[in-house]
């Protein structure tokens, strides 16, 4: 078959995959910040967040800020869309080493890893990260003309500019370019320069750092132990769980190669990547699967390099019975988590209608309240002295619980446990209901309950 085809039948199968859960899934914590600062860039051609200048990179809440014109839920479109063809790319890529059925199966096998499924339907920076960062890497794959490295280096700097890290996940391609004098890579830095230098000018002026990160302070709290075992104990373990034949597979798949290629394997650009993604990563303070999404594709890779080995039809049977586990539980799981955080754009939106723009409300889903409200928001402090003294200093007259975040502080519960909430929303799964905090609370007893 040609691959036209195998794209077509991708692209129909992950937007229908997605499109069932998305737009709708609600809008998680993360999710809130970037879509806050989308939304200043589109109303007010402003990058910040509560007035306050932004300080996380630009390529993701621009994305998010083009679909402002739908409304407060087109920000949901965003990351279905970047799978979508990031499932496409995928396949281009894979189709490079393999046959068609098999960079297929692989490129579904990406799709329906359960964590990527669930992120896919989220607002989440890392999916587009992944579509960028494929299709630099696919478009050095084949050769570069002048052309294909100006696209390399535009979807290279795209992608550090959604996340930094992009520039480690990035070196393979780079370095081997260079180590070859392939003078076309020359334009590709070029034009990744072209889209980083403005922000890292802009960044340097307003914040004294080229390349201003929101969890920069995590730096100061990197301990070798402690996150190497969280790393092993956790992170990993969940990788493999929800990847497990192909995790399986790459690890048969890399003893092959280092076997048949000795130390020239070192130089093999997926073995690099893999690197580069999980060993920074094991000692960084918070660790989540998200950010192993890099490794998918040069685990796929060493995967699919195995299971050829072992005969076409072998490995077509293999990666069949794997989709199906895999697509399986990834919806099971998307049940599951899919609506939640919901009842936060009623919680916002109800502020938007009834109060007037100077109101200022305090939360601990304060960035997803701020998106839908457009009122001023704080994270609700973790004693009751320092959140009466907020709202004394600051004005905070509102106080928004709800049940889906873990981090509120469990006093707020017991503060308003007699007082009726002005308003209250709530389904199944989850309630948020919005006090006034000028209100005394009846009781002034803290007994740290929770619901």
């Amino acid at each position: 078959m040609r691959a036209r085809f195998y794209i077509l039948a991708l692209l129909a199968i992950a937007a229908l995959a997605l499109f069932s859960y998305a737009p709708g899934c609600g809008l998680i914590y993360d999710g809130g910040m970037y879509a806050s600062l989308a939304k200043s860039i589109y109303s007010h051609g402003e990058y910040t967040y509560n007035g306050v200048r932004g300080d996380l990179p630009p390529a993701f809440p621009i994305l998010l800020a083009m679909t402002m014109p739908l409304g407060d839920g087109g920000v949901d479109y965003v990351a279905p869309v970047a799978a979508i063809l990031m499932t496409a790319v995928a396949f281009l890529l894979l189709r490079r080493s393999f046959s068609g059925p098999t960079a297929f199966l692989g490129a579904l096998l990406l799709l329906s890893n359960p964590a990527v499924f669930q992120y896919s339907v989220t607002v989440v920076r890392d999916i587009p990260l992944l579509l960028f960062l494929f299709l630099a890497y696919l478009l050095y794959a084949g050769g570069l003309t002048p052309g294909k490295a100006v696209l390399t280096g535009l979807s290279s700097g795209i992608a550090v500019l959604t996340s930094y890290p992009a520039i480690l996940y990035l070196l393979p391609i780079y370095a081997h370019a260079l180590y070859r004098r392939e003078r076309a890579i020359l334009l590709a830095i070029a034009s990744a320069a072209l889209l980083i230098v403005p922000w890292a000018l802009w960044s340097q002026a307003n914040f004294g750092t080229p390349l201003v990160e929101h969890s920069s302070y995590l730096m100061k709290q990197i301990d070798l132990g402690k996150n190497l075992r969280y790393f092993y104990n956790v992170s990993l373990p969940t990788f493999l769980l929800f990847f497990p034949v192909p995790s399986l597979a790459a690890v048969l798949g890399i003893g092959m190669e280092a076997r048949a290629r000795r130390l020239g394997f070192l130089r093999d650009r997926y073995l690099q990547l893999l690197l580069l993604v999980m060993v920074p990563n094991s000692v960084w303070p918070e660790q989540t699967i998200r950010y192993l999404f890099p490794a998918l594709i040069p685990v796929l890779y060493f995967a699919l390099r195995f299971l050829s080995a072992l005969g076409r039809e072998r490995a077509l049977l293999i990666l069949l019975v794997a989709l199906l586990f895999q697509a399986r539980l990834a919806v099971g799981i998307a049940d599951e988590v899919c609506p939640y955080f919901t009842l936060l754009e009623d919680g916002g939106h109800w502020f938007k209608g009834n109060t007037p723009e100077g109101t200022k409300v305090m939360a601990a889903s304060f960035y997803q309240v701020n998106y839908f409200s457009e009122r001023i928001t704080y994270q609700i402090p973790k004693d009751r002295t320092r959140m009466e003294r907020l709202a004394r200093e600051k004005g905070a007259g509102y106080v928004l619980l709800d049940t889906y975040e873990g981090t509120t502080p469990p006093f707020v519960w017991d503060y308003f446990r007699y007082q009726e909430p002005l308003k209250r929303f709530s389904d199944p799964s989850g309630e948020v209901m919005i006090y006034r905090l000028s209100e005394p609370a009846a009781s002034p007893t803290v007994t740290y309950s929770t619901p």
